[in-house]
């Protein structure tokens, strides 16, 4: 079922952010592929349009460059510069080959659309340009292939806000399938590549090219995209891996259960009774300590939730509420604090009982580990 859905303005910036008919995009086209002119009218000169259509970087040798007007996919060994652009309800693309004087233009006004138009660009090249030779596969190998294999994640992101968290759910993972080619799975997506040089590998029964960069020490740091030259994807290493920020969310997530649920449960089950020998149990305001540390985290954590519950209003402004939200982690570093006092003077003190100092140990090494987490992702202070 579709539903209509308002105009889009999209105030971020450098985003184009233009709306257009198709009829005025095929003039637009026409212009472009006639040198910068069009009916009589002069909208560039041929000079501005040699230089928009010249490479201004390129990523790695075996993949498109980024010119200076238009994003080149080429592929297939045809040209093809263009643009396309996305928001949240369009998806559309301008695809031109200038040396067959031909234009494609492809626009979906739904939010799936965003893949569909790079396949039909695909079928059409394949479909009306003649097709060239691909490039022959060379031997691999498992160690070969192996050193290829890992999540990669494009660096084009706000690295300093509160929407780098976005950036966990995009990786594209890499593994190496059987001794001749590598599994490329992205966007639930899975295609295979055979190597064609040492860096670069091709879609192994077409022409869509990966290629792969090294550092000094020879470990593949990098990879890129043939015909999405606008993208570099950083090879995820270290504190930046995925499994590491979910597992330390699950743990933060049943601690924070734990300790909700757990002490006030047992400190009413024990009420009215001494503990046995000599032992003592954790002082009331320890324990209370803690479990408001935890009661703010679960409300941070859930408040966040909902807010983000529609992650497309933070695009255009960010919400009062998440404003006041953004108090709240200096609160558990102060409630953190409290917590290593009272673990110091709880952990020299052997009346009492030896698993309960553990435990407390455990509840204030988590919560330091949920602050860092918290900070590594700019969620401690007002990073919007």
């Amino acid at each position: 079922e579709l539903t209509e859905q308002p105009f889009e303005y999209v105030p971020l910036y450098p985003i184009g952010g233009a709306s257009s008919s198709a009829a005025d995009i095929t003039k637009f086209m026409l212009a472009i592929l006639n040198y910068g002119r069009l009916a009589g009218f002069q909208l560039l000169d041929s000079a501005t349009m040699e230089l928009m259509e010249s490479p201004a970087h390129r990523n790695h040798p075996s993949v498109n460059p980024m010119r200076y007007g238009f994003i080149d996919m080429s592929f297939n060994r045809i040209t093809v510069i263009g643009h396309g652009g996305d928001t949240f309800w369009f998806h559309s693309l301008m695809a031109l080959y200038p040396e067959f004087q031909t234009g494609l233009f492809i626009s979906f006004n739904t939010d799936k659309g965003r893949n569909v138009y790079n396949e039909v660009l695909e079928e059409f090249t394949n479909r009306y340009f003649p097709k060239r030779p691909l490039r022959k596969s060379i031997p691999g190998g498992e160690k070969f292939l192996d050193q290829f294999a890992g999540a990669y994640r494009a660096n084009l992101y706000a690295h300093h806000d509160i929407t780098a968290i976005a950036s966990l759910f995009g990786d594209i993972v890499i593994a190496r399938a059987g001794a001749t080619r590598i599994k490329v799975v992205a966007d639930e997506k899975t295609e295979y590549y055979i190597p064609v040089d040492s860096l670069t590998f091709r879609e192994e029964h077409g022409s869509k090219v990966m290629a792969f960069k090294q550092n000094e020490k020879g470990e593949v740091t990098q990879m890129f995209i043939g015909d999405l030259p606008i993208l570099a994807f950083d090879k995820v290493r270290g504190l930046s891996n995925t499994g590491l920020h979910e597992t330390i969310f699950l743990v933060v997530a049943l601690i924070t259960v734990v300790m909700l649920f757990y002490w006030p449960i047992t400190g009413r089950a024990r009420k009215g009774f001494e503990p046995m020998g000599s032992t003592l149990l954790i002082p009331i305001g320890s324990k209370f300590v803690a479990w408001v540390n935890y009661f703010l985290l679960a409300a941070f954590y859930v408040v966040m939730l909902f807010i983000l519950r529609d992650p497309i209003s933070i695009i255009f402004n960010v919400p009062v509420s998440l404003k006041v939200l953004l108090v709240v982690p200096f609160l558990i570093i102060l409630t953190t604090l409290m917590m290593l006092m009272n673990l110091y003077r709880l952990w020299g003190n052997r009346r009492y009982r030896a698993w309960s100092r553990v435990f407390y140990l455990l509840i204030s090494v988590v919560s330091i580990t949920a602050l860092w987490q918290l900070y590594y992702w700019n969620l401690i202070g007002f990073n919007f």
